[in-house]
């Protein structure tokens, strides 16, 4: 293997961690896909299932990969193949016809159909996702399925209750208008040994796409390990940690009783904001604007907040982290908060005054994680040490994979409405978004891909597609016009 593919895939580990972290998904293209970029392909999915920590599924997937590839390749010759016969593919007798030469004519020409495939712009895509407690895997090729593919597919898959076992298929199957048609039987029985169902494979197609997705849980007893952990972890956060130049910023504002100062103090340290917003839940309260709330609080209000005496208060160091997670967060809410004002037509369930709060609290778990006490630590390595996989759940909640989780349980445990914590969870998984937040839910996700696209962590083709289409966002260029529009510092 070359010097120049082994950096690569060095290149893409980090972005591979990231993306999963983040759950977002990660998408490789190929026109044409020669054998090296197949071996890409393989070597990108062993990289993201070390990062998922279920390399036990590389060898089931791996199969799948090599299946589902040559299948969207074939099907995409298939096109050009038709159109050079001036065949019609959804018609059915010119369907017939087609079939009766397709593997026999492409078979001794290939090189010629795979560069008419790459002319044409058909593609074959891999996109590969952790969401939640599922990794899922799609396969994509912009070949829509015909009536009779669409029925041929659903045949085999109808008929895999026929068989026991593999052996069982091949003696039994054949397809010979379109190759063997073993390996959709194949996988299906693969999944059901796995003691999941067909349920778990599905192929559809959408106006441009025809997207085959294998849906696979997670490991359960890692998962469990982190919800222990997080659960322990928060059980022990009796306080919010706030960093001290923050807390000597605002002291000074008080000191001069200037309600502007708090206003621009408060609005640009998380830790800070978050303890005004339990104040005004306190007081049912349920306007989350900032400067509203530093116009209906009193100085006395102020000075009971932010007090040494205040209970809730832990002063910690302020360290590169920490700045980082507070820049994080500020510009977050300055994306969300334009975003919201300026791009969403009136739909949006919150104001923009207030999804700048949201924004500046979506990261909170981080600033937990990177300001957790020794009694914390000590958490973290005795339920690591209980763990079959010691190493790993403390490298899973260490390295922010559990960070929106730990917000949300610790948001629940200051009273926080649901709406709050929920969008803090899942701002990346909007299926759990609680009911009549959904736009609002677009404005923290766009704002959070935005700042992690200007951090170099997120690419354009993995923010969603939808989500860009509710503001108007037609292609990367505009994208990143609005990003530098922002001014994202």
């Amino acid at each position: 293997m070359s010097e120049l593919f082994e950096t690569q895939l060095e290149i893409d580990r980090k972005k591979v961690k990231d993306a999963v972290r983040l759950q977002l998904p990660i998408e490789l293209t190929t026109y044409t896909l020669p054998r090296n970029m197949e071996v890409y392909f393989r070597k990108v999915l062993q990289i993201f299932l070390e990062e998922c920590h279920e390399t036990q599924l590389y060898d089931y997937l791996n199969f799948c990969l090599g299946e589902l590839l040559t299948n969207s390749k074939k099907a995409n010759t298939k096109r050009v193949y038709f159109k050079e016969k001036n065949l019609n593919i959804n018609n059915p007798d010119d369907y017939a016809k087609g079939m009766e030469s397709f593997m026999q004519d492409t078979f001794s020409d290939i090189d010629r159909y795979l560069e008419m495939q790459k002319k044409e712009g058909l593609y074959v895509k891999l996109s590969l996702q952790l969401s939640g407690e599922n990794i899922i895997v799609q396969i994509k090729n912009n070949s829509v399925l015909t009536t009779f593919e669409k029925q041929r597919i659903q045949k085999k898959l109808d008929s895999v209750q026929q068989y026991d076992n593999i052996d069982d298929v091949v003696s039994n199957v054949i397809d010979q208008s379109e190759g063997a048609g073993l390996g959709i039987i194949i996988i299906v029985l693969m999944l059901q040994k796995a003691g999941l169902s067909k349920e778990n494979y599905q192929v559809f197609s959408t106006d441009k796409e025809t997207i085959t997705k294998i849906i696979l849980p997670c490991n359960q007893k890692l998962y469990a390990s982190e919800d222990i952990l997080a659960h322990e972890f928060v059980k022990l956060q009796k306080t919010v940690p706030v960093d001290k130049d923050g807390f000597d910023a605002i002291k000074a504002a008080l000191k001069a009783e200037d309600k502007k100062a708090v206003f621009n103090v408060v609005s640009k340290n998380p830790m800070l904001a978050l303890l005004l917003v339990k104040t005004l839940v306190d007081k049912k309260i349920d306007n989350f604007d900032l400067n509203h709330a530093v116009d209906v609080l009193s100085f006395e209000d102020f000075n009971k907040i932010y007090s040494e005496d205040n209970s809730l208060i832990r002063l910690v160091p302020t360290n590169q982290a920490m700045l980082d997670c507070i820049d994080h967060s500020v510009a977050v809410a300055f994306n969300s908060f334009n975003l919201a004002k300026n791009g969403a037509n009136g739909t949006i369930e919150l104001s923009p005054e207030e999804l700048y709060t949201y924004g500046l609290l979506n990261s909170f778990g981080g600033i937990l994680v990177e300001a957790r006490s020794e009694e914390q630590e000590k958490v973290i390595e005795k339920v690591a040490d209980e763990s079959e996989q010691k190493d790993v759940v403390k490298d899973v909640f260490t390295g922010g994979n559990v960070n929106t989780y730990i917000s949300m349980l610790f948001m629940q445990s200051l009273g926080m409405p649901e709406n709050l914590y929920m969008m803090v969870a899942f701002w990346n998984n909007r299926s759990f978004i609680s009911p009549g937040y959904e736009n609002a839910s677009k404005v923290i996700y766009l704002g959070e891909v935005m700042r992690y696209c200007y951090e170099g962590l997120v690419e354009f083709f993995q923010v969603d597609s939808d989500i860009c289409s509710f503001f108007n966002i037609k292609d990367e260029t505009q994208f990143n016009y609005i990003i530098n529009q922002l001014k994202v510092k």
